[in-house]
């Protein structure tokens, strides 16, 4: 399967509904989305976040150093807080590239998103941790 040249995506930004949008598939046009609230173009980080039902991988993309950038805190996904914006992309497990949303995880993860989360200063702290991994 061609890589797609701009993938369907849900943009949730803090304090606002999730929006859906299309953007270029390539590495800087992600990290100036989720870098928006950013001083720089930083790492972006993605985390798998498929449930059953789901009819392919999801994944979300975010900043990296959002919390360390102190951006401001968007939504709570599992046990962790997303600070900044960040995008719902469709995952090839197969080839490892992003692809547009189907209608159904479309719609899904719109409505799971879509309305803002007011979250404290304190729940993101909370939030940060910092793991050593052995040699």
């Amino acid at each position: 399967m061609k890589k797609e040249e701009a993938i369907r995506v849900i943009i949730v930004r803090p304090g606002k509904e999730a929006i859906e949008s299309f953007v270029k598939n390539e590495l800087e046009s992600l990290q100036t989305v989720v870098s928006e609230d950013a001083p720089y173009h930083g790492l972006i980080e993605c985390l798998n976040i498929t449930e059953g039902g789901d009819e392919g991988s999801i994944d979300i993309i975010c900043n990296e150093e959002g919390k360390l950038l102190h951006l401001k805190p968007c939504r709570r996904v599992a046990f962790d807080v997303i600070c900044g914006t960040f995008l719902v992309v469709g995952a090839d497990e197969d080839t490892g590239e992003f692809v547009s949303l189907t209608d159904k995880d479309f719609k899904k993860y719109l409505e799971k998103f879509k309305d803002p989360e007011t979250i404290s200063e304190e729940e993101v702290n909370s939030s940060v941790s910092v793991r050593f991994v052995p040699f």
